[in-house]
């Protein structure tokens, strides 16, 4: 009599591997990704500006001005501001995600025969769910961060105390 001992290990540490392998994918998707930073910090601030007279972001005529006048007037480093927590949280998203679809995809019998099935959209539906609870608040700081302009861009004083 031949037991096969062999190959269950081999697929159980399969199951284990896999997992981190996607996720190690989605956290280089991630830095990739973040080159094009300055375009989300430009983004950001359409999505913030408005017409009121208090605001403190500038109207831009469009993505070149933006761009333009963020490098002129608060330079180089305005353009990037929010990189790091950028990557940092997309990477950690894409973590955790890829780790908890693929294993939702050993865990939950995946047919990949059957893609539009229910199973599929419940698998999705976790790896989201645990991949948002997990990062948003970092992505409330990163926009924060890609927001901010120095009181000296503003034209506002910084608060002072007084003697």
């Amino acid at each position: 009599m031949k037991t096969n001992t062999g190959s269950s290990s081999v697929e159980a540490n399969a199951q284990v591997v896999q997992p981190f392998i996607s996720s190690i994918a989605g956290i280089l998707a991630n830095i990739v990704s973040c080159s094009l930073h300055p375009l989300e910090n430009v983004k950001l601030r359409f999505q913030a500006s408005d017409q009121a007279k208090n605001n403190p972001i500038p109207q831009y005529r469009g993505i070149y001005d933006a761009l333009r006048t963020m490098y002129q007037v608060e330079g180089m480093a305005s353009l990037y501001r929010g990189a790091f927590v950028n990557i940092v949280a997309g990477s950690f998203a894409n973590f955790a995600f890829f780790y908890v679809y693929s294993d939702g995809k050993i865990r939950y019998d995946y047919d990949p025969s059957q893609p539009n099935s229910w199973t599929t959209v419940l698998i999705s539906l976790r790896a989201g769910v645990a991949s948002m609870m997990l990062t948003t608040p970092m992505w409330v700081v990163k926009t924060r961060l890609a927001l901010y302009r120095e009181a000296s861009h503003t034209g506002a004083t910084p608060n002072r105390q007084r003697p």
